[in-house]
């Protein structure tokens, strides 16, 4: 099983619906022979909701870092390029980026990619900020699009609540952006993994003035260091491992009579 959890719903509606979506999902995760985890963040949600005796292997989502170190950078790009986006729901805190701009150096640039349920109104506050100029939404993107815009960002931001796991804040990195980042597990896990590349860390209510004011670091500290992309997972390395749980599942039954390997615990 695969669950990709993130311990609470984003919506009022959807955290009451978590109430019985745990006894649902308890009886579920009971049936596994083992739970497959993108990140030690999400593993320690799986075990708080439904029991720690549940077997688990974290396995870090792979990215396919040729892929944006290929991509050609959009050379036509004004000052200083900052990016923000992928899923747009409230909870991912877009809105706070864009209210940041306004105190950010005329030069910066904010570009907005994703769709979702908050983009209309991260679209009329963009349109009455005093930076609105300076915001510019790209809607979905294609692949290609997609690696040539990370590879362009000198800052990426992502100021989420939650999350199981932290692919745009890997992607962009493995791209050679610089990070301000949310203050929570999945994302200080995964900034672990950045050693040396410049993050800047938030808490999910910070003020806007701190929003802008860690933008700028992260922008200079970009400007001024190396642009060598980080190490990061690779989905070669994620496959392996799979494959190895599934074997190891497939080869015991269930598996409930065997400890897991050193690697899942």
């Amino acid at each position: 099983m695969t669950t990709h959890y993130h311990g609470t719903g984003h919506t009022a509606l959807r955290r009451r619906l978590h109430r019985p979506y745990r006894a649902l999902g308890r009886w579920m995760v009971g049936q596994a022979a083992l739970v497959i985890c993108c990140s030690q963040a999400e593993r320690d949600l799986i075990r708080r909701d439904f029991g720690e005796r549940v077997p688990t292997l974290v396995v870090t989502p792979g990215v396919a870092v040729e892929g944006f170190l290929e991509a050609r950078p959009f050379d036509d790009l004004p000052g200083t390029t900052l990016l923000a986006g992928g899923r747009l729901e409230g909870y991912k805190q877009v809105d706070q980026v864009v209210r940041a701009m306004a105190s950010l150096p005329a030069d910066s640039h904010l570009y907005i990619f994703g769709d979702g349920p908050a983009q209309a109104g991260i679209e009329d506050l963009a349109r009455a900020s005093q930076a609105a100029g300076r915001i510019h939404m790209l809607g979905r993107l294609s692949q290609d699009d997609l690696q040539r815009w990370f590879r362009s960002a000198a800052v990426f931001i992502s100021l989420s609540r939650e999350e199981a796991f932290g692919l745009t804040v890997i992607e962009t990195a493995a791209a050679g952006a610089a990070q301000v980042i949310s203050d929570i597990p999945a994302y200080r896990e995964m900034a672990g993994r950045l050693r040396g590349h410049p993050v800047e860390f938030l808490t999910v209510d910070a003020s806007v003035a701190d929003i802008a004011a860690a933008i700028q670091i992260a922008a200079n500290a970009r400007r001024d260091g190396s642009t060598d992309p980080p190490q990061v997972p690779t989905w070669a390395a994620m496959v392996e491992l799979v494959e190895a749980a599934y074997r190891r599942v497939l080869g015991t039954g269930r598996g409930r009579t065997t400890a897991p390997s050193s690697a899942a615990r």
